[in-house]
């Protein structure tokens, strides 16, 4: 039985689909239930870790450096951030174009503000991409408060995404303190003159110890997103081909597909084209819509005869 899940953004995200669809049509007919919201919470229902909670920092680190073990870690990726009238804004993180000599410019004056605190930073080093996942390294038991994932933090308020609390406190100092370090660096004088985005903050998330298991529910993963990457590298003997998804449909579909949409605003165009073909072979398998609100959907063939949700 083949089980097709697409990973979506969440509902306010997404493009709506257009009424008497397939895809709106499977959403209407199918089976709905609401979860957990978030990043974090749409990887749970599909990677299955031990303990639960997942630590996309530790995850990396091993991937990137491979000397994650025995420590907590914390990514503290280089951001770009925008300030408005009333708060302040993630804009930008992943690749920011940084090559390795900017990497240790921006390091270098960071090393004090975080090595005081017993937390030495340093950036990945085993692939070219990864010089851009900056890590703190932290003593294994060290309580660390909640932190948003990125993705889920971009363009939203920072004052809602920041650690709360007692728990907080430490954090939301360090983020201020980082991006004061950063926002007087020669190097984003450079960035601004040349008109690109600033290089003026740290985005803490993903914290935690390396998992003693991890796996995916899913036989094949598409996708081109950072964290799902690691963690098929993480979680295999080796780095799987993640197929070209458009190309797979046009065969008869084998085992299980996680199709990770969440960064494509045209989600739900992506996904009413491809549902003839999948619709053709999935026989008694089934259809899992995930979107990062939590709001999930399961369609299976039979319930197509629901004819009076139209959708």
């Amino acid at each position: 039985m083949s089980r097709v899940t697409f990973l979506l953004p969440s509902r306010q995200r997404i493009e709506a689909p257009v009424a008497g669809s397939l895809m709106s049509r499977c959403l209407a007919q199918g089976d709905g239930a609401d979860q957990r919201e978030g990043t974090g919470a749409q990887f749970a229902r599909h990677v299955d870790v031990l303990p639960r909670r997942l630590a996309m920092a530790a995850v990396s680190r091993q991937v990137d450096c491979g000397d994650a073990q025995g420590s907590s870690w914390l990514r503290a990726d280089p951001v770009s951030l925008r300030a408005d009238m009333t708060t302040g804004r993630l804009m930008a993180h992943g690749d920011l174009g940084l090559d390795a000599d900017a990497v240790e410019s921006l390091l270098s004056p960071l090393r004090p503000l975080f090595g005081d605190e017993g937390f030495p930073i340093s950036a990945g080093r085993r692939t070219p991409d990864a010089t851009s996942r900056w890590y703190l390294q932290l003593p294994a038991e060290t309580e660390l408060p909640g932190f948003v994932d990125p993705l889920d933090a971009l363009g939203a308020d920072l004052g809602d995404c920041l650690p709360e609390g007692a728990a907080g406190r430490r954090w939301r100092r360090l983020f201020s303190e980082a991006q004061i370090v950063l926002h007087n660096h020669p190097f984003n004088v450079q960035r601004r003159d040349a008109g690109l985005p600033p290089v003026n903050g740290l985005w803490f998330w993903g914290g935690g110890r390396l998992p003693d298991h991890l796996s995916f529910a899913h036989a094949n993963v598409v996708s081109h997103d950072e964290s799902l990457r690691l963690l098929l590298a993480f979680g295999r003997e080796a780095t799987p081909a993640i197929e070209d998804f458009e190309q797979a449909i046009g065969r008869p579909l084998e085992g299980d597909w996680l199709v990770d949409l969440r960064r494509r605003r045209d989600a739900a165009t992506v996904v009413e084209a491809a549902l003839p073909a999948i619709q053709r072979h999935l026989a008694d398998g089934q259809l899992q819509f995930d979107f990062a609100d939590g709001r999930c959907v399961h369609w299976r063939r039979a319930h197509r005869w629901r004819f009076w949700r139209r959708g």
